[in-house]
C-alpha cells in the first residue's frame, strides 16, 4: 500500500509534498496523521474559500478520531454542489468509528467565478488529493461520490485499485434527462447559450449550490462522465450503485447499463439498488428516503 500512496503523491495535484510523504510513512502512523490533517487544513483554508468568505458546511471536511482508523472514507459531492451535500452522511460514518473526508471539488462552493475557471482536470485532481488524504487516514479506502462524485469515484479507483477498497456511488451521473446537456461539447451551442440555469432552488439551497453557471462547464462535467463509463470493465473493486427510478436529471439508466459494464467483478461483490419515490440528490433532506440510502450504505460497508 506504501507504494501505491508513493504513486499517488507522484501526480501534478500531490507532488509537491512527495518528501512530507516520505517522511511521514517513515516515521510512522503518528506522522501519517499529521501530514493527512495538515493537507485537509489547507484544503479547508484553500486561496479560493478564502477570497469568498464561505462558511464551514461549504468547504471541505475532516472528521477524525486522532489516530489511523481501520477504514477511512473519501466523499465527493455532484456538479454545482460543495461538501454540505455529503457532510450528513460523514457525520454518520464518523460517528460509527471511521476517520472521513469530505472534498471540496475545485471551483465549487465558493463563487461562480472560481467555478467558470476550472474543469474535469482539475475536479480529478481534487478527487486525487482527497483519496491521498483519507490514505493516511485510514489502512483502507472507500470512496463514495454523488453524482459527478460518483462519476469521478470509479477514475480514481481504476487508477489506485491497490488504495481503494469499496466503491459506493448515488445517482452516478453517467446519462443525463435533459438531452440538451450534450449540445455544451460544441462550441457553436455554447456561444448561443452562454449561461445554462439548473433549475428552481429553494432559499436553503442557494449557498451551496450554483443556481446559474457557464455553459461551458456542462462540458466538462461531459467529460468526467464519458471518462468515468469507461472504467466499467476495468473496475476490480467491489462497488455498490444506487439511483432513484424518478431522477430527474441523470437517468437511472445509465447506472443499470454501467452495472451490466462490470465484467470483472462477480455477482457478490457489486450489487444495484434502484428504487422509486426518491430524489437526484440521495444524501440530503430533498430524498424521502434518504435514511433507506444510507442504511443501504451502511450494509454494503459491513458485508
Amino acid at each position: 500500500m506504501s507504494r501505491a500512496i508513493t504513486a499517488l503523491f507522484q501526480l501534478d495535484a500531490l507532488s509537491r509534498h512527495a518528501d512530507q510523504l516520505r517522511q511521514a510513512l517513515d516515521g510512522g502512523d503518528q506522522s501519517r496523521l499529521e501530514l493527512a490533517l495538515n493537507l485537509a487544513e489547507a484544503d479547508f483554508n484553500h486561496p479560493e474559500c478564502l477570497r469568498a468568505g464561505t462558511k464551514e458546511e461549504q468547504r471541505s471536511f475532516c472528521f477524525h478520531h486522532s489516530k489511523i482508523t481501520a477504514q477511512s472514507f473519501l466523499l465527493i459531492h455532484g456538479f454545482t454542489a460543495c461538501p454540505f451535500e455529503m457532510r450528513e452522511l460523514g457525520e454518520r460514518l464518523y460517528r460509527q468509528g471511521h476517520n472521513v473526508f469530505g472534498v471540496r471539488l475545485a471551483g465549487h462552493g465558493t463563487r461562480v467565478e472560481d467555478f467558470a475557471k476550472v474543469g474535469a482536470t482539475d475536479w480529478k485532481n481534487s478527487g486525487y488529493l482527497g483519496l491521498g488524504i483519507c490514505s493516511l487516514l485510514g489502512r483502507r479506502v472507500t470512496v463514495i461520490g454523488e453524482s459527478m462524485g460518483g462519476a469521478l469515484a470509479p477514475i480514481l479507483a481504476v487508477q489506485f485499485s491497490e488504495l481503494i477498497e469499496r466503491l459506493i456511488l448515488c445517482a452516478p451521473a453517467f446519462r443525463f434527462v435533459n438531452r440538451m446537456a450534450y449540445l455544451a461539447r460544441w462550441y457553436p451551442a455554447r456561444r448561443l447559450f452562454p449561461e445554462n440555469d439548473m433549475g428552481v432552488q429553494y432559499d436553503w439551497q442557494r449557498p451551496y449550490w450554483y443556481g446559474k453557471i457557464p455553459t461551458s462547464r456542462v462540458g466538462e462535467l461531459l467529460k468526467i462522465a464519458a471518462e468515468g463509463w469507461k472504467t466499467g470493465p476495468k473496475l476490480k473493486t467491489p462497488t455498490l450503485i444506487i439511483h432513484a427510478l424518478n431522477d430527474r436529471i441523470v437517468r437511472y439508466q445509465g447506472s443499470r447499463k454501467f452495472y451490466d459494464t462490470l465484467s470483472g467483478l462477480a455477482e457478490g461483490r457489486k450489487k444495484l439498488i434502484l428504487f422509486p419515490n426518491g430524489h437526484h440528490n440521495l444524501t440530503i433532506d430533498l430524498n424521502p428516503r434518504k435514511s433507506e440510502v444510507f442504511q443501504w450504505i451502511a450494509d454494503f460497508i459491513r458485508n
